[in-house]
C-alpha cells in the first residue's frame, strides 16, 4: 500500500509540473499589454461605393417618362445617370445617359418606358435601379 501511494504521489506530482509549465509563455512572447493599433485612414465613400437609389417612381405620359427617386445616403457633390430601357427584363448602361443632380426629371422617350437611375460618387457608382411604367 505504501508503494501505491508513493507511486500516485510522483504521478501527481508530474502532471502539476505539466500543467505548470504548460500554462507559462516563454519569456520572449510575454507581453503586460496589447500591441498599439493606429486606425488606418478611413474611405469616405466605402468600399462598395454609393447605395443604390429607392424609391424609384416612373410615369409614362405619350413621349416623355418622369422619374423620381431617394437617395438612401446623399452626400455632397453626388449626381445621377440614367438610362432609358427598351426591355423591362434587361438592365443595360449601354449608350448616352441623361446625367443630373437632382431626384426629379422628365426624359423624352421614342416608346421606352423603363429607366435604370445610377448613383455616382467620385469614380465610383452604385448599382442601377430599374422601374417601369408599363400601364396603358
Amino acid at each position: 500500500m505504501p508503494a501505491v501511494l508513493a507511486g500516485l504521489a510522483v504521478v501527481a506530482c508530474v502532471v502539476a509540473l505539466v500543467v505548470w509549465l504548460g500554462n507559462r509563455a516563454p519569456k520572449g512572447t510575454e507581453q503586460d499589454t496589447a500591441p498599439e493599433t493606429t486606425p488606418s485612414a478611413v474611405d469616405p465613400v466605402g468600399p462598395a461605393g454609393p447605395l443604390q437609389p429607392t424609391g424609384v417612381a416612373v410615369k409614362w405620359r405619350q413621349d416623355t417618362l418622369a422619374v423620381t427617386w431617394r437617395n438612401p445616403d446623399p452626400q455632397p457633390g453626388d449626381r445621377y445617370v440614367l438610362h432609358l430601357q427598351k426591355d423591362p427584363a434587361a438592365v443595360s448602361r449601354e449608350g448616352e445617359g441623361v446625367e443630373t443632380d437632382r431626384t426629379r426629371i422628365e426624359l423624352p422617350t421614342r416608346g421606352e418606358r423603363c429607366v435604370t437611375v445610377t448613383t455616382l460618387r467620385g469614380s465610383q457608382s452604385s448599382e442601377p435601379a430599374l422601374k417601369c411604367d408599363l400601364s396603358g
